[in-house]
């Protein structure tokens, strides 16, 4: 009890430098000396009363309120938890850092005073060795309470802070504060531009890198450079009013751009033009981020309007004034559960309002051809250009001198041979900001040595040793270099798959420090009694992470998360953490392998079936596969004695409780995606009903997933019933389909390339922009429609079409060149817009063809034959 008399006497000291001291007090004191319990202290508040001691200043009277309901609640949650603690250090509040009128009962979770007492007295007690559960605890029994206490403080006992009281229930509180949450908003957006970016180790800001991007926009179903002039420039224009070009009805624009090519610095940059005064924009801004949105169904169904205001802080009147910038439309998408067709109702239903909208996305995530009003403008970030890539390497070398990266080895990246550009795929990277900052970090020689994922690697593992060099005589001592890596890296690839499987761009400070990797890096780093996040917060920044304390209250304790920076990072080692777990169902102890057939199933099932796979990760992961050729090769053999087994199971655990054909389906794809790529011997020798089996989950997951490509390239699909599947968005190249059923097939793809068909039935197919440059033997189109089909041999090496009937089919636009029909049916078939280029008939037959719009080219013997048969020539051309 003697002990919290201390607490009490010196958190009363502290109070006295706000309240001037009164020798009256002293008699209080007197009284109460043997201790000052909580009720004591609701006495203590009593007699300030009595003595009508008054707190004329709102700013002290702020203070005084919060801080000592704070510490009445902390007095009774120490008694309460039976915590020996004594001889605390209060902590000082500096007055000029908080202010009166942010007070908002309704909203104390977000109080900055509030976070800064919860912070500075959970030190308090980590530096008392109170254990991680009590501090919880603690600060739990603090938020549950402290809305009731304060109520009690200022309406139980008003004297004190009568002028206070009699402030915050005056219509100017509610003006003065909306207008101080407003204040605080502008600053936040406008210090968003002055951030460090990237996690730099010399504090780089944006404001110091930022280069304008340069830009396209969407005409007539295309991209093209429109104006010459600097993006911010054009958007001033066109959001001015009194423009008199084609724009002057624009209201609703859409920055599309690729993974890290700046559209979020972007925003920060308009925001921050609008707030400064720097643009001649006479509006004021809303930025919202998308994956904030805790309820992204509402955007379908609520009032759009409402939905903006309640993710503002303070009021407003009319959005009229204001551009409402919503940053990151993708990722919505990859958050939520809705489709496409959900994401292009949502930008619809924005095209619509009547105030001023600007949505930046990823490439690819909205249909452009349903957005072509005269409202709407759509506009695509370009690449940095070799100008721009030495700009920004100047601005970077102005901190980071002893960068290895220069302008020859950029012009060298950016230079075409002949044909081509050799280093086109690290000129992909650093076109980018964020993967040119990454670059210019890797601080190597010879970037030609790299491909995109070895980049990534590299850069991983760059920041890993130099992590390890500057802390190994600080934080990490004897411990083993090599084990250390090792570890730190296997943490960071689970927190990047924590985080892309959740539904949610963050990971909580409790989440963190349950992941099993972070409790063994924790454990190996011996860090006792002290938080793990607070503890390896240095390690985590290190890594493109960033804390946040934007998230309310409600989704993250102590408003504390982490999160990527930058998503291509995050997909890099989500892509590295699957590839490394997938590769431990080749592992054996005493000649057995470790995973049997069922935890087999189970280990892929728990890596793959909360999401289905997106196509970035995808990207990472094949070209992972090829940087491992070793690996690879015993990884398809284990593979391939799975297969058989898992798909007999539907790729689905038996065992658990749930039922949803979509995890099966994400497992599914899971394994397929790396299965496909694993190298030219994927062949199905399997019985009918797992063939069968096969071909249902294909057909199940394109019904569920169209936009996702499936990788059919090098698979054998002998004697396989793919009837009516549609091969949209499927890679076709070099697939065999020899003697299977494609009857009544969608084949549209540009992906699909050198398709081996022999002895397949296409009866009834709708074929798009099919590809064949190898014989094709024995195969059925009748009655089908095959628009823009290429079929392509040389002069060298012409292509073999035997046995192959057409019969009542539709040719649209077809292409042939060096090739060779022999024994094919082309009765009743019609030929529209075609091109014939050196193509022999041998023993075809023709009856009723028709060839209309058609030019042949080389192709003499075949015209004379068309010309004895039955078939019909219109407006057709000789050359």
């Amino acid at each position: 009890m003697k002990s919290k008399n201390k607490l009490i006497t010196t958190f009363i000291t502290d109070i006295f430098k706000i309240i001037d001291k009164h020798d009256s007090l002293k008699d209080f004191f007197n009284d109460y000396d043997e201790i000052l319990s909580s009720s004591t202290f609701g006495k203590f508040i009593s007699k300030l009363g009595e003595k009508a001691i008054k707190i004329d200043d709102l700013e002290d009277a702020y203070i005084f309120l919060i801080h000592t309901a704070f510490f009445n609640l902390f007095l009774e949650s120490i008694t309460k938890y039976n915590l020996n603690i004594n001889n605390i250090n209060i902590p000082q509040i500096d007055k000029s850092l908080y202010r009166y009128e942010e007070f908002n009962i309704r909203y104390l979770n977000k109080n900055s005073l509030l976070i800064y007492l919860i912070e500075s007295y959970k030190k308090i007690l980590l530096d008392k060795n109170i254990e991680n559960k009590d501090i919880q605890r603690v600060i739990k029994y603090i938020k549950d309470n402290i809305v009731k206490e304060i109520i009690i403080l200022y309406e139980e006992k008003p004297i004190v802070l009568k002028k206070f009281i009699d402030y915050i229930k005056s219509d100017i509180y509610k003006i003065e504060h909306n207008d101080f949450k407003k204040k605080l908003y502008r600053q936040k957006l406008q210090q968003r531009y002055n951030e460090v970016i990237f996690n730099d180790t010399k504090g780089l800001t944006l404001r110091q890198i930022y280069i304008e991007p340069n830009f396209k926009i969407f005409f007539n179903n295309n991209f093209r450079v429109k104006y010459e002039q600097d993006i911010h420039t054009f958007l001033d224009k066109i959001i001015d009013k009194n423009n008199t070009d084609d724009y002057k009805y624009i209201n609703t624009i859409f920055i599309l751009g690729y993974p890290g090519q700046g559209k979020s610095s972007f925003v920060k940059r308009v925001a921050y033009d609008i707030i400064s005064n720097n643009s001649c924009i006479g509006y004021d801004v809303i930025v919202i981020n998308f994956k904030d949105l805790d309820q992204p169904k509402k955007l379908l169904t609520d009032n759009l309007e409402r939905v903006i205001l309640g993710q503002i802080d303070y009021d407003i009147t009319y959005l009229d004034d204001y551009i409402i910038i919503l940053d990151g439309l993708d990722e919505l998408y990859m958050k939520s559960d809705l489709d496409i067709s959900d994401i292009d109702t949502i930008c619809d239903r924005f095209t619509n309002l009547k105030f001023n909208t600007i949505i930046t996305s990823r490439l690819n995530y909205i249909t452009l051809k349903n957005f072509v009003r005269n409202n709407i403008l759509v506009i695509q970030l370009k690449e940095f250009n070799e100008v721009q890539q030495k700009s920004w390497l100047a601005k970077y070398k102005e901190m980071h001198n002893q960068c290895k990266l220069s302008s020859e080895i950029i012009t060298k990246i950016n230079t075409k041979g002949k044909h081509y550009n050799k280093h086109q795929y690290i000129l992909e990277l650093i076109q980018q900001p964020i993967l040119l900052h990454m670059v210019a970090q890797l601080n190597i020689d010879d970037l030609s040595l790299y491909n995109r994922s070895k980049l990534y690697q590299g850069f991983f593992n760059t920041l890993i040793e130099r992590k390890w060099d500057k802390e190994k005589h600080t934080l990490f001592t004897n411990i083993k270099p090599d084990l250390f890596k090792d570890k730190l890296r296997k943490m960071l690839q689970e927190l990047a798959f924590t985080i892309y499987y959740s539904n949610k761009e963050y990971i909580k400070k409790d989440d963190f420090n349950n992941l099993e990797t972070v409790q063994e890096f924790s454990k190996y780093l011996n860090l006792k009694n002290i938080s793990t996040v607070q503890k390896l917060k240095g390690v985590m920044v290190a890594f493109y992470f960033k804390e946040t304390y934007e998230i309310s209250a409600e989704d993250i304790e102590d408003n504390y998360a982490i999160e990527f920076l930058h998503k291509s990072l995050m997909e890099y080692m989500v892509a590295e953490y699957i590839w490394e777990n997938i590769l431990k169902l080749r592992d054996k102890k005493d000649n057995h392998y470790i995973f049997d057939k069922e935890k087999s199933l189970q280990h892929i099932w728990d890596l793959f079936h909360k999401k289905v796979l997106t196509d970035e990760i995808i990207i990472n992961l094949i070209e992972i596969i090829g940087n491992n050729s070793k690996e690879k090769q015993y990884l398809r053999e284990r593979l391939n004695e799975l297969i058989d087994f898992f798909i007999d199971k539907k790729f689905y655990r038996n065992e658990i409780e749930i039922d949803c054909i979509e995890y099966s389906l994400h497992t599914f794809y899971g394994f397929w995606s790396i299965f496909s790529y694993l190298g030219n011997t994927n062949r199905f020798e399997a019985n009918d009903n797992i063939k069968d089996s096969l071909v249902k989950l294909f057909k199940l997951f394109r019904i569920f997933y169209p936009q996702n490509t499936l990788n059919f390239a090098y698979c054998t699909f002998n004697n396989i019933d793919f009837s009516y599947f549609q091969f949209e968005n499927t890679i076709l190249y070099k697939s065999d389909f020899t003697n299977s059923n494609l009857s009544g097939c969608l084949i549209k793809s540009s992906k699909a390339s050198k398709i081996k068909l022999d002895n397949v039935k296409c009866n009834n197919s709708n074929i798009v922009n099919l590809i064949i440059d190898d014989n094709l033997i024995n195969c059925s189109f009748e009655q089908s429609i095959i628009k823009n089909m290429l079929i392509e041999g040389t002069k060298k090496k012409q292509v073999v079409i035997d046995g192959v009937n057409f019969k009542l089919s539709i040719f649209d636009g077809l292409n042939i060149k060096y090739t060779i029909f022999k024994n094919c049916n082309f009765n009743t078939t019609l030929f529209n817009k075609c091109f014939f280029s050196n193509v022999i008939l041998i023993n075809c037959t023709l009856n009723n063809a028709i060839f209309k719009s058609t030019k042949f080219y080389n192709s003499q013997e075949f015209l004379h034959e068309i010309q004895d048969s039955s078939a019909i020539l219109i407006n057709h051309s000789i050359k």
